[in-house]
């Protein structure tokens, strides 16, 4: 029987009985009981125990993800950018690194070059403001350039290259010069592989790229202007240094610029003792998509975001492990609350310095700009909180582990009468005198 069987009106008829009843029929009610409490206690803290498993292994992954020498230390994740030009991604731990990158050719791509010009000849459109549409993923730009009376074509094509690269189209376009036959032509090129159907060069007002042969409309033959022929390598320099690939995705390498990549002759080779700038990719790679023609900043940074991630994960996660165990009476939970909630409260000004601060007894992240801040201008006093030996994230990881191996205590053990649990157990409805 269980006491949870009866009703009010009859539980204290039933208990009135029992005493007019031997001993042994008493006492072996009293272990029904008990082995009822237990069964249901033991059915509880089976669940409690599974729900607290999962919450400390979230606690645990979360914690190593910020140990030091972790290979999933979100401080070591890196991030490439390249303002339009290029993009990538980089090894965990590579080296931080600020270059500039000048992509002047992509690999496979078409390009467009005007007619071959007599270089110091006069221009033939002659003075006045010509605009020129420029059309590129299904957008028109317009451009205008001022040619002055007597302008030669090399000057004329020179301010067309120059409005074409000033209007941020991620398109490159170059003088090219032929001083032993003293001519000069436009080069546009930057396209990506199989884009060139979708750019156009037209005149807008009067002809001037119909006077000096820039057409997307025609292949280009002999001194005619037009599409050319498929590019077979791209061409860019970092830092000064030029290299060729015959892919847009290069792998760069701590000590060497390997395959795909080919230095071209004469430049400055960028790997071993000849690397000149030193410490480019770090000890890690970093893999360089080359996106468009132009010139920007390579930049290998820390991934702050990723990092700032990974500490209010930890936090998070802490924090409801935290509330798990302090809903529990066993004494080894208790203990591993308290060491864990020491850790933080000693940390406690260090934390607020970080964003994170102390609400109703639990920690959160209230200034996620701030803590993002503090990782990319002082990352290591970040990493120094939370991920050295003696940082909250091993320090939370011994107080968890404490718990998560340790039986639980709270377990009602079955009894004889004669134990004092007993009365505990069921309560008020029986007189002390059993």
């Amino acid at each position: 029987m269980q006491i949870a069987d009866f009703t009010p009106e009859t539980s204290y008829k039933f208990l009135s009985g029992l005493s007019s009843q031997k001993a042994g029929n008493r006492q072996s009610f009293y272990m029904a009981t008990q082995r009822t409490f237990f069964n249901k206690q033991q059915a509880a803290n089976q669940n409690f125990n599974k729900t607290l498993r999962q919450a400390g292994d979230r606690t645990l992954d979360s914690a190593t993800a910020l140990f030091a020498n972790s290979a999933r230390n979100a401080f070591r994740a890196r991030t490439v950018s390249g303002g339009g030009i290029i993009s990538g991604d980089a090894a965990a731990g590579a080296h931080q690194a600020r270059h500039t990158i000048t992509v002047q050719r992509l690999a496979g791509a078409r390009g467009v070059v005007s007619d071959t010009l007599d270089a110091g000849a006069t221009n033939t459109s002659g003075a006045g403001i010509y605009s020129f549409l420029v059309k590129s993923n299904n957008q028109d730009f317009r451009l205008s350039v001022k040619v002055n009376q007597l302008d030669t074509n090399e000057q004329v094509v020179q301010k067309v290259a120059d409005a074409i690269n000033g209007a941020g189209l991620g398109l490159n376009a170059t003088l090219e010069r032929n001083a032993l036959a003293d001519t000069v032509k436009l080069r546009v090129d930057g396209f990506k592989p199989g884009a060139i159907s979708s750019v156009t060069f037209r005149d807008a007002a009067h002809t001037l790229l119909q006077d000096i042969g820039l057409s997307s409309k025609r292949f280009s033959q002999g001194s005619t202007g037009g599409i050319t022929e498929v590019n077979d390598n791209a061409v860019f320099t970092i830092d000064n240094a030029t290299f060729t690939s015959d892919t847009n995705r290069v792998a760069l390498y701590e000590g060497s610029l390997t395959y795909p990549i080919t230095n071209t002759a004469g430049a400055q080779v960028l790997g071993g003792s000849d690397r000149g700038g030193g410490g480019l990719y770090g000890d890690y790679r970093a893999t360089i998509n080359l996106d468009a023609a132009g010139t920007t900043a390579l930049n290998i940074n820390a991934d702050s975001a990723a990092a700032a991630g990974a500490v209010e994960s930890f936090i998070d996660n802490t924090g409801k492990y935290l509330d798990l165990l302090d809903v529990h009476t066993a004494h080894t939970y208790r203990q591993s609350s308290e060491f864990i909630k020491s850790e933080f409260d000693a940390s406690a000004r260090s934390l607020e310095n970080m964003g994170i601060k102390k609400s109703n007894g639990a920690y959160s992240v209230e200034q996620k700009a701030k803590l993002r801040d503090r990782i990319e201008n002082n990352p290591s006093d970040v990493q120094d909180l939370f991920a050295s030996p003696f940082g909250l994230a091993p320090r939370t990881v011994f107080g968890a582990l404490q718990s998560m191996t340790a039986p639980m205590v709270n377990f009602a053990p079955i009894e004889t009468l004669s134990n004092s649990s007993l009365a505990r157990i069921t309560g008020m409805l029986f007189s002390s005198s059993f």
